[in-house]
């Protein structure tokens, strides 16, 4: 049987407050009109001391150039690609790593995600500052027209409301010593105690709800059947009073690349993600239901990872479009 609740509005459980009102001034820019060009700015106010130790979002990804020891040698490491994100909390922390010989859209996609048990905040907040991370604060770099991001960025933010953020999408933003040290200390915290989190076989039923406000809403509830199929019951609303509704059967394939995408993304830890600071016109919401296991919450709200961010709208494509 599916049901659905009132979906109650929540505050951020971070208690983010900020800090400092950005003052942007532009370095430079392209002439109006003109095609290509560099757009530099610089928030003055962006900090260049951090009070806080305690990150809440940890996001660095950058490609890596040589660099020079004092003796002559070219310090290289076997990767020229990082991609590090973290999101630590008293309930564990998500973790997402790759690093990669390639970058852009020649890049092979290798990364890997893990929930660990422990809050990493502390050994993310020595990291940044034995590689000064805000040194760079508030600088960001765009040059227009380019095929591929050649540079990175770096957003980190403290419970605080303390941010350390920049980026150049032209050349690498850490050197070869920071980005050793944070395959180092990632590689690490990817081996730590896992968080358990129920098996995907267990999973019974996956509910979904779009609420358009005045507009209508969508539900859906797929429920998986001992045989591997699963049973798509849909209902939607519009702008007018009509109501529409649907049931259609699933096969055993669909569903196993369900669970797959559910493996691959690791949406089963999502909830310790921190809220996009971004307002999403629709509100959407995943409700996992499992044999043995207490129910698992997923809105569309959440920051993951780039490489995993796909994850719920793979799920929302199948229950509401495909079936």
């Amino acid at each position: 049987m599916c049901f659905f609740k009132k979906k109650e509005k929540k505050n951020n459980d971070q208690g983010v407050v900020k800090k400092n009102k950005p003052d942007v001034v532009v370095i430079r820019e392209p002439a109006k009109n003109a095609c290509g060009g560099t757009t530099e700015t610089l928030d003055r106010n962006a900090p260049k001391n951090i009070e806080s130790h305690n990150i809440v979002y940890f996001s660095v990804e950058s490609a890596l150039g040589r660099s020079v020891n004092k003796d002559g040698s070219v310090n290289q490491p076997d990767f020229s690609f990082v991609s590090a994100f973290a999101t630590p909390s008293d309930n564990g922390t998500f973790i997402f790593y790759e690093s990669n010989e390639r970058f852009g859209r020649q890049r092979k996609r290798n990364g890997s995600w893990a929930f660990v048990k422990d809050n990493m905040s502390g050994k993310l907040d020595a990291l940044v500052r034995e590689c000064d991370l805000v040194k760079n604060n508030g600088h960001n770099s765009a040059t227009h027209g380019l095929p591929d991001n050649f540079g990175g960025s770096v957003l980190i933010e403290y419970d605080s409301g303390e941010t350390i953020s920049f980026s150049n999408n032209q050349s690498p933003i850490i050197d070869c010593s920071t980005g050793i040290k944070i395959d180092k200390l990632f590689r690490e915290m990817m081996g730590s105690k896992q968080v358990k989190l129920p098996p995907v076989d267990s999973l019974r039923q996956i509910l979904f709800e779009e609420d358009r406000g005045d507009d209508g809403y969508t539900r859906a509830c797929l429920t998986i059947n001992d045989d591997g199929t699963a049973t798509n019951r849909k209902e939607a609303k519009y702008s007018d009073p009509t109501v529409f509704q649907s049931e259609k059967p699933v096969d055993a394939e669909t569903v196993a690349a369900i669970k797959e995408n559910i493996n691959k993304t690791g949406i089963f830890a999502w909830p310790v993600l921190t809220d996009s600071s971004y307002s999403f016109t629709r509100d959407q919401v995943i409700t996992f239901k499992f044999d043995g296991a207490d129910d698992i919450t997923v809105t569309n709200s959440k920051r993951a990872p780039a490489d995993l961010h796909n994850g719920f709208f793979n799920i929302v494509l199948e229950m509401t479009t495909k079936h």
